[in-house]
């Protein structure tokens, strides 16, 4: 209970979690429900006394239960916060080849739901902007792994776009590749390993323009190889890891699919140099993290510093020819050109 006179006011985490129970949770049968400020303040004291394993013991929802603080990829706390950008697409969409490339089959009535199969948009490729596109290969069996595209814009690391299906790999080709010409002719970062090599050698096959090229990184600066497409391993994968993670921790990434959040809460650390799912798929994470990937390497170098607000300027000596040019005739020009020359 409360103390007689005293003020309750929700924080930022609890409205979330207001608006989440009145909402109700259809797909785990929990009715909508109002949250008095008497149980939040319960909450308050268990959080206190729980600290990070609270949602652990009082999960809001079955994925929350999921807490190992020591191999978790992705912070818990930051996951929460992204979780306000997640919001229905514009359009669902097949994949057409040519003009105009995308074809509208259903509007924005329903959410990504990760037992489906979808094209998902929310937001149009806008002129003059670079897109990356990172692409996890299925084998294309109906109860195996899926084949997944992630689409983020370069400049603002936000997802565009979610390609989510169970389809054959030199057909997953096919529509990488027109999926690419759609987003502006999108950076294109494939994982070669098993049944990429297929999908690879199809885009190859039709000369896609805008495939990732693989850098020799032991070198004193990364340089272009004569190879296209992500080789995953024990050396790579933890660079694919440590590029999400940053952009993640400073909260320089935007995600509005439900599925990649789902997925980026379950990707755990399994060994040194090891990460997979805890649980279930870690499909569209890693394609995320090859998207990523891929638009850091092709924006590298850092950028310059400014200078200090006090810095002089400089004043360079001031050059004095006392050559007469106002002859009739050329000899001072030629003159100035013989000291120049050289």
């Amino acid at each position: 209970p409360l103390l007689r006179g005293e003020k309750f006011k929700l924080d930022a985490e609890e409205k979330r979690m207001q608006k989440l129970a009145q909402r109700g949770q259809p797909e785990i049968e929990v009715p909508p429900y109002m949250i008095t400020d008497e149980q939040f303040n319960w909450r308050r004291q268990r959080v206190q006394e729980l600290g990070d394993l609270t949602a652990q013991e009082y999960p809001e929802c079955p994925e929350a239960a999921w807490v190992n603080l020591e191999i978790t990829v992705f912070n818990r706390d930051i996951l929460h916060e992204m979780e306000a950008d997640i919001r229905k697409p514009l359009r669902f969409c097949e994949l057409r080849p040519g003009p105009p490339y995308l074809v509208t089959v259903r509007g924005s009535e329903s959410n990504v739901h990760e037992s489906e199969e979808y094209l998902a948009v929310w937001q149009e490729p806008q002129k003059g902007v670079q897109y990356d596109i990172g692409a996890d290969v299925g084998a294309g069996l109906e109860d195996g792994d899926w084949s997944v595209a992630e689409v983020f814009r370069r400049d603002t690391h936000e997802q565009v776009a979610e390609y989510h299906k169970h389809t054959g790999v030199m057909d997953y080709g096919d529509d990488l590749y027109w999926l690419g010409w759609y987003y502006n002719q999108a950076h294109l970062v494939l994982e070669i390993n098993g049944p990429g090599y297929g999908t690879h050698s199809r885009l190859q096959k039709m000369c896609y323009p805008n495939l990732y090229i693989w850098r020799h990184r032991e070198r004193s600066t990364p340089t272009l190889s004569t190879y296209s497409g992500w080789k995953t391993s024990p050396t790579s994968k933890p660079l694919l890891v440590a590029t999400g993670q940053d952009l993640f921790l400073h909260r320089k990434m935007r995600v509005h699919s439900s599925v990649l959040i789902r997925q980026m809460r379950d990707f755990v650390r399994t060994g040194e140099d090891s990460y997979q799912a805890f649980t279930g798929h870690d499909d569209a994470c890693m394609a995320m993290l090859l998207a990523i990937q891929g638009g850091e390497d092709e924006s590298f170098g850092a950028p310059k510093p400014a200078a200090p607000l006090d810095a002089q300027p400089i004043v360079l000596p001031a050059f004095s020819d006392t050559r007469d040019f106002g002859r009739n005739d050329d000899t001072g020009l030629r003159t100035l050109l013989r000291d120049l020359r050289g």
